[in-house]
């Protein structure tokens, strides 16, 4: 149900505002990406990291290390993403969508 985008056990836990892109270094990360699924049906899925690195603060970009565990075999392991602030902590998840990782 999570990766439709109906149940997110995860987002209460969330602060309400995302934090601030100067202080993203070492930051623990989930992140909303769009995979294929059975049937060509898009699923939604939440992928972890830690950003590496702020690329450029005036547009919100970050180098983002992934954990091995969330990867399938042919992903990537570190990409560049921007972390906009409107698309923090969603409602409904989306592409896109991203929030700190908590674990408890």
């Amino acid at each position: 149900m999570q990766s439709t985008g109906e149940i997110d056990l995860w987002s209460e836990k969330q602060p309400t505002l995302p934090p601030s892109i100067t202080a993203m270094k070492g930051f623990k990360v989930e992140m909303c990406f769009v995979y294929p699924g059975e049937g060509g049906a898009q699923c939604l899925d939440w992928y972890r990291g830690t950003v590496e690195r702020v690329i450029d603060e005036d547009k919100n970009s970050v180098m983002i290390e992934w954990d091995h565990e969330t990867l399938a075999a042919n992903d990537v392991r570190r990409s560049a993403h921007r972390l906009l602030p409107f698309h923090w902590n969603p409602k409904k998840i989306r592409k896109n969508a991203w929030r700190e990782y908590i674990t408890d």
